[in-house]
């Protein structure tokens, strides 16, 4: 789009003025295509607002502000470059009109304002770009206190408290859900969500009640940040919250009977699940947990087994102490399934 004005831009010289008319500015599609309108630069890094004009350009001169009647604080004309923000090291320019912040800080988050011209009397273009600070969390996902810094984890729900999520000072703001996740389908549950500005920074906490998901036994929950400017490596941090342990069908089990210190495969399922969570009978109905993981995070709890594929359960050194009940329960998000085995160690 272009907008007609008669009042004065100031280049580098005041010999030099430039009487502005006919401006291009950035409203116009063809111009977004030359500096987007808005662009992102990290705190604490160096930061490019990108522009492509022709890098046979007589002058780029960039300001600091929307108003094109001050003096440019940055200049390359005739290829030379000058300009306090050029003195100061502040910033640099490129032939193709691209302005680099050697040192982004949150000052820099305003408007910034870039005029071209291709010959010393050509019309000028003159585009307005919207510079947005960007502050990234420590974490390069989502922050789920229960599971202690790591993007995923188990949790056995003794009580009723709610689930938290949170990602703290980033900039901007940061909006999260709370979403279950089958092996079908991923859909977002009702949660309460708190906004806390720290001067320039934002801390966005979500929390989603234990009724909200409380229908069958395992249930995968993914806090979820949307994606924005403020990224993260991984947008997603995953909860497998064990609700209530499953009736196991003791009668039902598998023997399996091995010698002692030959390695035993304990397979879990045929197929690939949603989840998974092995376990070992202690006494009665209580079980001890040795492994678990879903969407390819595994985890085991104990060094006296490990896992391999299919999330099948292996006892390298098998001994008398290691025999007893063994299930694996499994399942997609809506349906659930177990594998239980009878371990018993001959030749001891």
């Amino acid at each position: 789009m272009h907008s007609e004005h008669s009042h004065t831009c100031f280049g580098p010289e005041k010999s030099i003025n430039i009487t502005c008319a006919n401006f291009n500015y950035s409203t116009g599609a063809g111009n977004a295509e030359i500096c987007n309108p808005v662009q992102y630069v990290e705190r604490g890094n160096a930061g490019t607002i990108y522009c492509s004009f022709r890098e046979d350009s007589h002058g780029i001169y960039w300001y600091d502000t929307s108003d094109v009647t001050e003096h440019p604080m940055f200049y390359l004309e005739d290829k030379v470059k000058s300009g306090e923000g050029f003195s100061s090291g502040e910033f640099d320019v490129h032939a193709n009109g691209s302005l680099t912040i050697n040192n982004v800080s949150l000052s820099h988050d305003h408007n910034f304002t870039v005029l071209q011209l291709q010959t010393a009397d050509s019309n000028p273009i003159v585009l307005t770009i919207q510079v947005v600070v960007t502050v990234h969390p420590t974490l390069p996902y989502p922050f789920i206190p229960l599971c202690n810094g790591t993007r995923y984890c188990y949790h056995y729900a003794k009580d009723s408290s709610p689930f938290v999520c949170f990602v703290n000072k980033t900039r901007p703001l940061m909006q999260l859900s709370w979403n279950l996740r089958t092996s079908n389908d991923e859909h977002e549950v009702v949660f309460h969500t708190k906004s806390i500005q720290d001067g320039e920074v934002f801390t966005t906490l979500i929390t989603v009640s234990e009724s909200v998901v409380n229908y069958i036994n395992f249930q995968l929950l993914v806090c979820k940040a949307t994606p924005g400017e403020a990224s993260l490596i991984n947008e997603d941090a995953l909860l497998l919250i064990e609700l209530h342990s499953p009736k196991v069908n003791f009668s039902e089990a598998v023997v399996e009977n091995h010698p002692i210190n030959k390695t035993i495969s304990l397979p879990c399922s045929i197929d690939e699940s949603l989840f998974f969570v092995w376990k070992r009978r202690i006494n009665g109905t209580h079980f001890k947990l040795l492994a678990h993981g879903s969407y390819g995070n595994t985890v085991c709890e104990s060094n006296q087994y490990s896992l391999k594929s299919k999330n099948a359960l292996l006892i390298p050194f098998p001994s008398d102490e290691l025999e007893g009940i063994y299930v694996c329960f499994y399942g997609n998000g809506t349906d659930e399934e177990m594998s239980v085995y009878n371990v018993s160690i001959s030749g001891k």
